[in-house]
């Protein structure tokens, strides 16, 4: 009796989909996917998506063979740790200005190690400030366009870094400890930093019996778009732009992917 041949599938990437999205593209591949998901606690990831999957990308599973997939939750950890960071900010907020003193001396010069957008970057103290004995130098960093609401944070030696998502207003100031003495503060540095993926509103297409157009409405409010893509396996991408036309087209979906100028991307997948 001739033995049974095992079938083989190799699984896609799914990290980064929210979990039905990547249930469903696993069933739709015949892999089979344990019922329930294994939460992880992850903040690079959106609550809710993918954030591995066991056996990893790529690997070529039997038929029979259940994977894992880990989700990651953080939603309630941010919002708690949000209202924690909220409420310890009120808190320093008032008690530093029933108890600081701000001198009418040069705050320190300051520059940072990159222009532009980046995942990170080092601000240094270049040049000291006018404050006599400081003993160490304190920075905040601030969407707004002033101070008001800004809470300094100490920090050692003459740099630091900000590894943050956003637009950054940031100052330093020079502070002695033991009198509660303060400097005015730095000069402003804008520090861009973008670490989010960009956001695919929607791809729309018209398909006729010659070609389908495609277009992506996709946006990111930090970097900025680099380039799209498209594949037809989900493995295999074509550099396009955000409208595009393709010719006998004989599958039922199409994996669209857009990256930043800083590498972060997302891929969606559209059925046609």
């Amino acid at each position: 009796m001739e033995k049974e041949k095992v079938k083989y599938n190799k699984i896609p990437e799914i990290v980064g989909k929210y979990e039905d999205d990547a249930r469903d593209y696993l069933s739709k591949r015949k892999i089979k996917v344990r019922k329930k998901s294994i939460k992880k606690f992850n903040l690079n990831y959106k609550s809710g998506t993918v954030v591995k999957v066991d056996p990893p990308e790529g690997t070529k599973i039997p038929e029979n063979k259940i994977v894992k997939i880990y989700v990651a939750e953080n939603r309630l950890f941010t919002i708690f740790l949000t209202l924690i960071v909220f409420l310890l900010g009120i808190i320093g907020y008032f008690g530093y200005k029933l108890s600081y003193v701000t001198l009418n001396v040069d705050g320190p010069f300051i520059k940072s190690e990159y222009q532009g957008y980046t995942t990170n970057n080092i601000v240094r103290v270049v040049a000291k400030s006018g404050l006599e004995n400081f003993t160490n130098y304190q920075y905040c960093m601030t969407l707004a366009d002033n101070t008001n609401n800004c809470v300094w944070t100490n920090f050692e030696g003459t740099e630091f870094t900000i590894g943050n998502s956003g637009n950054w207003n940031v100052y330093v100031r020079a502070y002695n400890k033991n009198n509660k003495k303060y400097s005015l503060k730095s000069n402003k540095l804008e520090i861009l930093i973008d670490k989010e993926q960009p956001i695919i509103k929607n791809v729309t297409f018209v398909k006729n019996k010659k070609n389908i157009k495609f277009e992506i409405d996709a946006i990111d409010s930090l970097s900025g778009i680099r380039s799209y893509s498209y594949s037809l396996d989900g493995y295999n991408y074509q550099e396009t732009s955000e409208e595009f036309t393709l010719s006998k087209v004989f599958v039922d979906k199409i994996y669209i992917k857009v990256i930043d100028q800083l590498d972060n991307e997302i891929i969606k997948e559209v059925s046609i």
